[in-house]
């Protein structure tokens, strides 16, 4: 986001450009709710647009980048001027599919959906393994009992248990400096205060 007049989308259209040089290639877009929400107001078919007040930076860029999904911004002596949709694979990740504006989830622009849930207690032990993997743990660490602890109100993300993990590093290293070993004491705190201040950034 610029706080230019016009800055932002001539952003997007200069990463479609370089899609298009580059091609074929993918361009991957992580939290795309973030610029491309719903628009307070829009015509008919979703495509244009209407909108009002701190809303109109962001439908302008939704409006550019509905534009580059459709090829309107490739040139006709672009290598890649038919590609723009062929040759350019565009991936978004969202946790807020249903922020997203309906034009750019209909049929050719972003159509595929794939959701991926949130971890299962076999893919917890997994990412656990993965983050301690280089961690001196004590030897009363089990991963494996630790992957089955209770979450409170809301599931683990992957991201979840590496905060966890990096809390009760720290919590160790607080608790002494010289401390050699996690313990799964350290573990069980880190993961407790984690269901308690989900937002808290370890």
């Amino acid at each position: 986001m610029s706080k230019y007049f016009g800055d932002s989308e001539k952003a997007v259209r200069q990463l479609f450009a370089r899609a298009r040089a580059a091609s074929p290639c993918i361009l991957f877009f992580d939290e795309f709710d973030a610029i491309a929400h719903k628009r307070s107001f829009s015509n008919g078919d979703g495509d244009g647009g209407g909108d009002s007040g701190g809303d109109s930076v962001y439908a302008r860029i939704l409006s550019t980048f509905l534009n580059e999904m459709d090829g309107v911004g490739a040139t006709t002596n672009s290598k890649s001027a038919s590609s723009s949709s062929g040759e350019i694979l565009v991936i978004a990740a969202t946790n807020r599919i249903d922020a997203l504006d309906a034009a750019l989830i209909r049929p050719g622009r972003i159509d595929k959906m794939i959701e991926i849930g949130f971890p299962t207690e076999t893919d917890k032990e997994a990412i656990l393994t993965h983050y301690t993997r280089k961690m001196p743990l004590d030897a009363d660490v089990v991963i494996s009992i630790l992957a089955t602890r209770p979450t409170g109100n809301r599931p683990f993300t992957g991201a979840d248990l590496g905060a966890v993990c990096k809390d009760a590093a720290f919590r160790a290293l607080r608790e002494d400096l010289d401390a050699n070993v996690i313990s799964m004491r350290h573990f069980e705190d880190a993961w407790c205060n984690r269901i308690q201040n989900p937002l808290e950034i370890s």
